[in-house]
């Protein structure tokens, strides 16, 4: 929290405050309240003990929180930025640089450029060698020295003097002193006749010059210096000077850049390992009060913060967790983890029971798919497994029946599925019983059993009795009936192919079929071509007997028109009449032409003449 005072208003010190406006602001007044700087008057040889002094117009103070602030005796303002009167050559050369050096909260070091506005937490290059720059050109404090006859006399430079005297005293605002160079003589002595020009010798302590052989050495040598020092993560760089300017281990680094960035790297260590006791420390309250929450026994997943607070408020871990809100923040975190655990607990036991009751079916072959739910409890509830059980007893009936249910789902699909892979085996079986018959179909033309004019009829006796067609009996899909056919119209194709090969081979042979060629004068006939070899003998014998069946049904046609030019001269043709009386009178139709054999056109005249007799 930020100290806010009122504008001019005195602190409990006597000391002015800065204004909370900020300063020169037009239109303020500065209160008339707000007291003059009471100034710390250092004695001064030769010169009286109340003689007035020259009064200073800014003067430093330290506010409750720890933070510089600058008072202003005549305008009566106070300001949080050091006013150029008070700074030193070395801060007056900084003002001069774009970068500027601030302190974020929490005390890490940041630098903000006034003209591009840029900010960085690293030191910029610029800025950096800016500092070394300052560091090279700056003059070493010396004491010149002068041999004169009367005694020496050292002349003490007048800039290293104001810079010691603001560092050495931090805590008394800076006073304007005018050195007389009166040396202190004892009581009783009189004073001397000094020429006011001659200087007085002051004797500034040397620091002596420290080696170090390598870099980390002297690092380490100044962080234990900034360590003795008592340097804390909240000061200001300017406070650890006036602390360690004047210890010889200061001169362990030799450039200020070096100094400032290992100050700040100490400070960077020094916070995080605040940070990290303050966390080790906060995780050891917490887990001490854990503890405390763990091992009472009035504490449960139950149980309301503010009867904790009854309970437990005597306890030490309980009182070690100073902020209320924090505390009853663990415990909601406790009670809710002991919540989960319980709930985890619970969910394991019934998972366990409910894999009890599963096994427990399982191992019941009387209950099955088609059980009913009030059976199987009048069943389960009989056998030892359970009676004997007491947290299986204890199991909710939801869980029962949500186990029950799950188990006749299984049932089912394992019913299911049995059927399934029993119809399976029975199609598989159907199908060797199919491609066994198809077996047999075959050797059965193999040996010209079957061929394309086969008849069921046939082939029936022959087979009835064969373990393949009995295995076909009753069997879905194609019946041996079927199958039979199928080698038939499969035979009759190729009859179909092979006999426009013999109908070719005619036509090329000049082969002719009458009724009175016999198949082996027919094979004899066509043997000269080589293409019959494709044509097997069962088929060729068909494809012979086809032919001369076609044969004798054109010689049959002839015949009957034959017939019908003979009713169509009936009117001349008398019971008596004969052949040559007759012939003469026919031989020029078609119907007679048709018929080659005079044989049978007697044959055929001779049954018309019985006819009409």
């Amino acid at each position: 929290m930020s100290w806010n005072p009122p504008p001019g208003a005195p602190s409990q010190f006597g000391q002015p405050r800065p204004n909370i406006y900020p300063p020169q602001r037009p239109g303020y007044q500065a209160s008339p309240y707000a007291p003059r700087p009471v100034q710390n008057q250092p004695f001064v040889p030769g010169q009286a003990p109340f003689a007035p002094q020259p009064m200073q117009i800014w003067t430093e103070h330290t506010s409750p929180d720890g933070r510089k602030y600058y008072f202003n005796s005549i305008t009566k303002q106070s300001s949080w930025d050091k006013p150029d009167e008070l700074k030193t050559s070395e801060e007056l050369a900084l003002g001069s640089c774009a970068w500027k050096e601030f302190t974020a909260e929490g005390g890490r070091k940041y630098y903000y450029n006034s003209i591009t506005n840029e900010s960085k937490w690293e030191i910029p290059p610029e800025y950096k060698e800016f500092l070394e720059k300052l560091e090279r050109d700056k003059k070493p404090s010396h004491i010149e020295t002068s041999h004169q006859s009367n005694g020496s006399i050292v002349s003490p430079n007048q800039q290293d003097i104001e810079r010691a005297r603001q560092l050495s005293v931090p805590s008394v605002s800076p006073v304007n002193v005018t050195p007389v160079n009166v040396p202190i003589r004892p009581m009783g002595v009189a004073a001397p006749v000094v020429s006011p020009n001659i200087p007085i010798p002051i004797q500034q302590p040397k620091l002596p010059k420290i080696e170090f052989e390598t870099k980390e050495d002297a690092e380490a040598a100044y962080r234990e210096l900034l360590k003795e020092s008592g340097v804390k993560t909240d000061w200001t760089w300017e406070q650890t000077m006036r602390a360690i300017i004047a210890k010889p281990m200061y001169r362990a680094l030799k450039t200020l850049v070096e100094r400032k960035q290992a100050f700040q790297d100490y400070v960077d260590d020094l916070r995080k390992k605040e940070e990290e006791e303050k966390r080790a420390k906060a995780i050891k309250i917490r887990l001490d009060f854990i503890s405390l929450l763990e091992t009472h026994p009035e504490v449960n997943s139950s149980t309301r913060y503010r009867k904790v607070c009854e309970v437990l408020s005597e306890k030490t871990a309980f009182k070690a967790v100073e902020d209320d809100r924090l505390r009853e923040e663990i415990f909601s975190e406790y009670i809710y983890d002991l919540r989960k655990q319980e709930k985890e607990v619970q969910r394991a036991i019934r998972k366990e029971n409910m894999e009890k009751f599963n096994q427990l079916l399982k191992s019941l072959p009387s209950i099955t798919e088609t059980t009913r739910w009030v059976d199987a409890q009048q069943i389960y509830a009989n056998t030892p497994e359970y009676q004997q059980d007491k947290t299986l007893r204890e199991m909710d009936m939801l869980d029962f029946l949500a186990v029950y249910e799950e188990h006749i789902k299984i049932l089912e699909r394992e019913t299911a599925d049995k059927k399934k892979r029993e119809l399976e085996e029975q199609t598989r079986q159907q199908r060797r019983n199919r491609d066994a018959y198809r077996t047999l179909m075959n050797e059965l033309r193999q040996k010209n059993v079957i061929n394309a004019k086969s008849k069921w009829k046939e082939i029936y006796p022959l087979i009835h009795t064969d373990e393949q067609y009995q295995n076909m009996l009753g069997q879905p899909g194609s019946n041996p009936l079927e199958l039979f056919w199928d080698v038939v119209e499969e035979l009759d194709e190729i009859l179909y192919q092979q006999r426009k090969i013999v109908t070719e081979i005619m036509k090329t042979k000049d082969v002719t079929i009458n009724s009175g060629m016999s198949f082996e004068q027919f094979q004899v006939a066509c043997s000269s071509d080589d293409r019959i070899s494709s044509v097997n003998e069962t088929n060729l014998r068909i494809i012979f007997e086809q032919l001369q069946r076609k044969q004798e049904r054109r010689q049959r046609r002839k015949l009957d028109a034959f017939k019908t030019i003979l009713k169509h001269f009936e009117a001349n043709i008398t019971p008596d009449a004969t052949w040559e009386k007759v012939r003469p009178i026919i031989e020029k139709t078609e119907e007679f032409q048709a018929i080659e054999s005079e044989e049978q056109r007697i044959e055929v005249f001779n049954k018309f003449i019985e006819r009409i007799k």
